[in-house]
């Protein structure tokens, strides 16, 4: 999770983009889906009449692969566009954040990355933690969640189901694409009795560390619509009714939903849209944060996340010579990769403050 969760939402195939990208691999065969975890209100843990089909560590270094290739075409599009002069004469302050920008909104990232998966009303996709595993550390900004101690996780049916074992003790870095972090086991607090929990110290640009908290079963719904503004057109990313997922930074908060959004059919552009919209934010209803020294303040609901750095092969990232313009740092991918444009008024509604 990454603030917080990344491979997700429910609707018809991706916003836009190559038939390569949905059919670049193939899963293993697929069998019925029997009953597991007696008793759970999850239809992920006990769906029946649908397909089980099991992902293999190799189509999920496919799938990650065929993302990558079609982030560094989309790079390669905006820089030819960038030294067109589509953005202003090439050099200058001007062309290089409109091309920066141009980028952000054109390639694809882990928020749209399960869409393709969540999605399916036939079927349901299951993985662990070794077939993500090697994945996870080949691409950049892979995903929202984290793969250790990940015994199942299933996605189909506009639903997202994890669980985790959290038996025995855990206190280790791990990798996350490019980031490594510190991953615990714990007993924390979370309204007034201790939750066994995986704790994960996730560094971001926003808040320095924020650590997250993830229960022995999380579960989500996910959707993607798309709204005609104001401000703008925008399709919309969401992660809605989580279960078994808390941040822990001045006080232990529980989101209910993260919405990614961004203008649709960016990726074909040829020049940027009048109103440019890219953002991400986690909603967490009446948020109070108990800050040192300082009576507990309230805040917006909707709280700023890092926008995911596009999915990307760690070793072509760390090997190709970027255009300028992007600001590619070897431990941090493309600096300035930040939210643009205000939030959309369907969000809004959708998520108020309360």
């Amino acid at each position: 999770m990454a603030v917080a969760l990344s491979l997700l939402a429910a609707g018809q195939g991706w916003a836009a983009g190559p038939e390569a990208l949905s059919m670049s691999w193939r899963p293993e065969p697929h069998t019925d889906l029997g009953t597991a975890h007696q008793g759970s209100d999850c239809p992920l843990c006990q769906p029946y009449g649908v397909r089980l089909v099991h992902l293999t560590s190799v189509a999920a270094e496919a799938q990650g692969q065929a993302l990558s290739d079609w982030n560094e075409r989309q790079i390669s599009r905006v820089d030819s566009l960038y030294r067109a002069g589509i953005f202003g004469r090439p050099g200058s302050g001007e062309a290089n954040r409109g091309a920066h920008l141009m980028a952000r909104l054109a390639t694809r990232n882990a928020y749209e990355a399960l869409l393709q998966l969540a999605a399916d009303s036939t079927t349901v996709y299951e993985a662990s933690e070794a077939t993500l595993v090697r994945a996870f550390t080949s691409f950049s900004d892979p995903s929202l969640f984290p793969v250790t101690r990940l015994v199942r996780a299933r996605f189909g049916l506009g639903r997202v189901c994890l669980q985790y074992d959290l038996e025995g003790t855990l206190d280790t870095l791990v990798a996350l694409g490019e980031k490594r972090m510190h991953v615990q086991l714990q007993d924390a607090e979370i309204d007034h009795k201790l939750t066994r929990v995986l704790c994960v110290q996730l560094p971001t640009g926003l808040d320095d560390v924020v650590e997250v908290l993830i229960g022995g079963h999380f579960s989500c719904a996910v959707q993607r619509l798309e709204s005609d503004g104001p401000p703008a057109p925008a399709v919309l990313h969401l992660l809605d009714d989580m279960e078994g997922f808390w941040v822990r930074k001045w006080g232990v908060h529980r989101p209910r939903a993260l919405v990614f959004w961004v203008t649709p059919g960016a990726d074909s552009l040829t020049t940027l849209p009048v109103v440019p919209l890219v953002g991400v934010r986690l909603y967490v209803p009446n948020l109070v944060l108990s800050l040192p020294f300082l009576p507990d303040v309230g805040f917006d609901d909707l709280r700023e996340l890092d926008l995911p750095q596009p999915i990307l092969a760690l070793e072509a990232l760390r090997g190709r010579q970027y255009p300028k313009w992007l600001h590619a740092r070897q431990d941090v991918g493309f600096e300035g990769w930040a939210c643009h444009g205000p939030v959309p008024a369907a969000v809004r509604r959708r998520f108020p403050d309360r």
